[in-house]
């Protein structure tokens, strides 16, 4: 039987319905329904909890990610630290100055006060292949006069944790404009002072000090037993908002020590001001100005974004991740040079 529609002229009704029914073989033709509302509420409900399973391992997936660069960054500036090493026999002075120094010499606008002055940070520029940034520095005058406001805004990607950042403080002023970073060298288990804090509790040596530069040598307890570098989370406020982060100046932002463990609940206790950034609300407590003295309570935590603990790098150049749980004892003793203690790698 032929079925193919006519080239020319009208079918009946009838026709077409004989000949629809000749085409489909006996097959009856229906009209397919569309989705119902709870059927298409259903699908949007399915979908939304895929997504909620799915979001977290994205997160946890860029979190990973963030952390690998953070410890590639870590990597990178003890590897910066050791060749400075090489070349100086020594590492870089913690801070240029230490507490009570004056020196008219080295004027600013607050007469050379030396906790405004050169820290670590600026001294590992040509090791860090940054040596364009490090001749923007005058270092025979503070680092806050406006001579080194250009140095002082610069932002080195190295120094920011992906997990945090790098932040801006006080960028309307050519004295005080300057970058808060993430990593700060290790201060030693008492505090900013590096003083005894009691008849127990002593100071155990620090890698990096006031005033002069620690040698390999002077790191008796062992390159792979002292933690040299390690995390600190920087204020996004646009004034000043204390010393945490402050790395570029003397202030105590610029290291960490084992006062308290990692992202402790315990408040870090420092110069003058605390954040208004809602992040360290309950963490910092202001003492009093450490123009002429360090109060014993001085004191940084390392801290980070990263859930559980934070990265941290022993002086040897290894980067570990460290528990917020971790004992304090054990990080107190990861933190001295010259402690004398033994520490087996499984308790941290």
């Amino acid at each position: 039987m032929d079925h193919r529609l006519p080239k020319e002229g009208w079918l009946s009704g009838a026709e077409i319905t004989y000949r629809l029914t000749g085409l489909t073989d006996g097959v009856t033709l229906t009209k397919r329904r569309a989705f119902t509302l709870v059927e298409l509420l259903v699908v949007i409900a399915i979908i939304g909890i895929l997504i909620a399973l799915l979001l977290p391992a994205v997160q946890a997936a860029r979190e990973a990610a963030r952390r690998a660069q953070c410890v590639n960054n870590l990597k990178q500036i003890a590897l910066a630290m050791h060749t400075y090493h090489d070349s100086r026999r020594a590492l870089p002075f913690g801070a240029i100055r230490g507490p009570g120094s004056v020196d008219p010499s080295r004027q600013d606008v607050t007469v050379g006060r030396w906790f405004d002055d050169f820290t670590w940070l600026s001294q590992i520029g040509p090791q860090i292949e940054q040596t364009a940034w490090y001749n923007l520095f005058n270092f025979k005058i503070t680092v806050s006069h406006p001579v080194n406001n250009e140095a002082r805004r610069t932002k080195i990607e190295l120094f920011g944790c992906p997990s945090d950042g790098i932040a801006e403080n006080e960028f309307y002023s050519t004295t005080w404009a300057r970058v808060r970073t993430n990593y700060v060298v290790n201060w030693g288990n008492t505090g900013y002072s590096q003083k005894d804090q009691n008849s127990t509790w002593k100071f155990g040596g620090a890698p990096f000090t006031f005033a002069r530069s620690i040698k390999f040598d002077h790191i008796t307890d062992g390159l792979s037993r002292t933690l040299m570098l390690s995390e600190t989370l920087t204020p996004k406020g646009a004034d000043w908002e204390g010393p945490l982060g402050e790395t570029i100046i003397a202030t105590g932002g610029q290291t960490f020590d084992s006062y308290v463990t990692p992202n402790s609940e315990v408040p870090d206790e420092v110069n003058r001001r605390c954040p208004v950034d809602i992040r360290f609300m309950n963490r910092c407590i202001p003492t009093a100005d450490i123009t002429n003295t360090i109060p014993l309570n001085h004191h940084c935590a390392a801290r980070s974004n990263h859930p559980g603990g934070v990265n941290a790098a022993f002086c040897d150049g290894s980067v570990n991740f460290f528990s917020n749980n971790i004992d304090l004892q054990v990080w107190r003793a990861l933190t001295t040079s010259q402690g004398g203690e033994t520490i087996g790698q499984l308790e941290y």
